[in-house]
């Protein structure tokens, strides 16, 4: 994960995720999916974005190649919830490569109140 921002205006929050995932397996993987997750204070998830990963020329990605993109996430209902958090997981398709890779996080502090 390169950069978590809080974009949109007071009517549409959203948060944009960049990320590169790289292929660290010994093999050529199918293309992941991403689950790009908002929780309430109480964790339970509000709201939820998935992104499959897309190439052009080759539905997979082989050894040691890294694929960058983003995904955005509205944050409209948790956004005055001054304990949300979010959560990002790389959900991968193929062969069981063991357990899923995630990254948590605090709003970033360009969400804070005041700001």
């Amino acid at each position: 994960m390169h950069r978590v921002e809080l974009l949109g205006g007071p009517d549409a929050p959203f948060l944009r995720a960049r990320f590169t995932y790289v292929n660290t397996t010994g093999a050529s993987l199918p293309i992941p999916t991403i689950e790009f997750r908002a929780h309430a204070g109480d964790d339970s998830i509000a709201q939820s974005s998935t992104r499959r990963l897309t190439r052009l020329l080759d539905p997979t990605i082989g050894n040691d190649m890294a694929h960058s993109a983003w995904i955005d996430l509205d944050v409209d209902l948790v956004i005055d919830d001054p304990q949300w958090s979010w959560s990002f997981d790389v959900i991968r398709v193929g062969p069981p490569l063991g357990p899923r890779s995630r990254r948590e996080g605090p709003p970033p502090l360009s969400a804070a109140r005041g700001d």
